[in-house]
């Protein structure tokens, strides 16, 4: 550890390796595509509900939820 101008110890910072970089890029692939997944199935199961809602609430298209 280095000692700052007060003479407090500070950690040492190095810079991330090849491998922390490559486990980062993967993680945050992994929740971008489990985000595309659960907008998809949304976008789904809202379109297949509009269809019920517009027959028994009578909307026409102007007051179906976009």
């Amino acid at each position: 550890m280095e000692s700052n101008s007060l003479g407090q110890a500070t950690p040492d910072r190095r810079p991330p390796t090849k491998v922390e970089n490559q486990r980062f890029v993967y993680l945050a692939a992994i929740f971008t595509a489990i985000g595309g997944l659960l907008f998809g199935y949304d976008t789904g199961v809202i379109s297949s509900a509009l269809i019920f809602m517009e027959r028994s609430l009578g909307l026409s298209t102007f007051e179906e939820p976009i």
